[in-house]
């Protein structure tokens, strides 16, 4: 019998506070935090009896679930012989402007993780304005023009589509010549053939559990 309002923060504290005001003006009764505020202090414009969730997976995305899931993806890289990868994300490094702060967190752990095997990564850019060909100009000076020895890891579900029709254009095969590790939970990475590896999280079902986490508090 409840209706759902949605708001989108866009990654910008001063429009998650006003996302959050319109809540107040709508009157609802309980709020679902589904990904990391930007400013936790926005939450204070709520009403005092507002129940709060944070979501299961806003906390688990960005926490040692994660993290282990990442530092066992680059174990397996080691285990198959790389040496070199290629961190890709949308957002310069390091721009903090710019950068998604669950990228940077995902970078850091994959560093971390190389470190271990004495692994080097490099980061590469492709933001959305580039061209396939800008893209393959980009890949080719991380992973050369065979590919062969090196791993790409795409920091999200969203760019990593656009970066597979590019290693496509330039016929490197996974995972003949390439590893290629990904993000995310869509059902396009279980079809794609040969199969990607994915760090997966299921957002459907952790969606789920912090709704009924909201009907229990409401009683």
């Amino acid at each position: 019998g409840y209706a759902v309002a949605i708001g989108d923060a866009q990654r910008d504290a001063s429009i998650e506070r006003v996302q959050l005001e319109l809540f107040v003006g709508q009157r609802v009764a309980a709020v679902i935090v589904a990904g990391a505020l930007q400013d936790p202090g926005n939450l204070s414009v709520l009403e005092a009896d507002t129940e709060i969730i944070h979501s299961p997976a806003a906390l688990e995305a960005h926490g040692r679930g994660e993290t282990q899931a990442i530092g066992d993806a680059v174990d397996d890289l080691a285990r198959h012989g790389h040496q070199r990868a290629a961190f890709v994300s949308r957002a310069p490094f390091p721009d903090p402007r710019s950068t998604n702060p669950r990228t940077e967190r995902r970078r850091q752990s994959v560093m971390m993780a190389a470190g271990r095997h004495g692994m080097e990564v490099d980061h590469c850019s492709t933001p959305m304005e580039l061209s396939t060909a800008e893209t393959a100009e980009r890949l080719a000076g991380l992973v050369g023009v065979s590919g062969t020895g090196h791993a790409v890891i795409c920091a999200s579900h969203r760019l990593a589509p656009q970066l597979l029709g590019t290693l496509a254009e330039m016929r490197l095969s996974l995972p003949g010549q390439l590893s290629f590790v990904t993000f995310g939970d869509s059902d396009w990475a279980r079809a794609y053939r040969p199969a990607v590896a994915v760090i997966r999280f299921d957002r459907y079902q952790e969606a789920r559990r912090a709704t009924y986490e909201v009907l229990v508090a409401l009683g």
